[in-house]
């Protein structure tokens, strides 16, 4: 194995001593040997520092130790998998809000009431490069409204299904916000119409089924007009409550966890973030100078 490196290690445009890296490379696999039979701090110290020397010794500065060295004694020593669900339990939260409708719509002065429910949960995104999630926020608005013309009083039951989210990023140190998007699926349904020919019989019917006809007809504009009314008004105010909370979370995160980690010489010296679909992965190690971490 040693002679299989030193020949390796010599295609390497560096200058070396090959001795001298033979014998580094001797005392490492010594120390090591030996740590496995004690398993002692004392002996893991002499790895540490074998291997400083093999180091320095090498043309690679000891790229090729360091690969095997890593996965057996530099890896992490500390992970946290978090599922998907999990984390949606822990962003769960559901609220809801009552206002009132005024608006023009169609040339018709709109009244009428809107109750909006919405819940908030987290969607998970593959990735090498750090923790990527979406803050997404599912929503239900329902309306009951009445449309007044010179024509007809037109009474609609309105609701609107709705999904924003919002892409987030983590790197270990950071979390980043990118742009909210917004997808709204509008729905009317007509529950009345009125006209001041109602209470005549036989022709109050054929005024009220004319003024019928005119709002089916358009119905697909009047859904087009409400989604974009719920865009309008839940998007904007989304994007500006993640990006403060954000905010606030970075904050959080450097102050209560990671300065009091470093106070405590408990800060890692390596980590990895990256998630799945199904879950994210954080894998930290934590190791002195005369410590080695886990293994594979």
């Amino acid at each position: 194995m040693l002679d299989e490196f030193v020949k390796l290690a010599a295609a390497v445009d560096q200058p070396y001593n090959p001795e001298k890296l033979r014998t580094d490379l001797v005392a490492l696999v010594g120390s090591i040997e030996k740590y496995e039979e004690s398993q002692s701090s004392i002996d893991a110290a002499a790895v540490r520092k074998a291997f400083d020397t093999v180091r320095k010794s090498s043309p690679d500065h000891g790229n090729r130790v360091a690969s095997a060295m890593s996965t057996h004694y530099f890896n992490f020593n500390l992970r946290v998998v978090a599922s998907e669900k999990f984390l949606s339990k822990v962003a769960a939260e559901t609220t809801t809000k009552q206002g009132a409708v005024r608006d023009v719509v169609l040339g018709a002065n709109v009244s009428g009431n809107q109750t909006t429910t919405v819940t908030a949960g987290v969607d998970l995104k593959p990735s090498n490069d750090g923790i990527r999630l979406n803050l997404v926020i599912d929503g239900v608005a329902r309306s009951n409204t009445v449309g007044v013309t010179d024509q007809a009083n037109v009474y609609t039951s309105g609701y609107h299904v709705f999904k924003a989210w919002k892409p987030i990023l983590f790197d270990g140190n950071t979390f980043t916000a990118g742009a909210a998007d917004i997808s709204v699926r509008a729905n009317n349904q007509t529950t009345g119409v009125s006209t001041k020919y109602s209470n005549i019989p036989l022709f109050g019917g054929f005024a009220d089924s004319i003024a019928m006809g005119e709002v089916a007809e358009r119905r697909g504009q009047s859904e087009a007009i409400a989604a974009q009314r719920v865009s309008s008004k839940v998007l904007p105010e989304f994007n500006t409550e993640v990006d403060a909370k954000i905010v606030d979370l970075n904050k959080d995160y450097e102050e209560k966890v990671s300065a009091k980690l470093r106070q405590k010489d408990l800060y890692p010296s390596a980590a990895s973030y990256r998630s799945t679909e199904d879950d994210l992965r954080v894998s930290t190690r934590l190791m002195a100078d005369h410590e080695l971490a886990g293994g594979d």
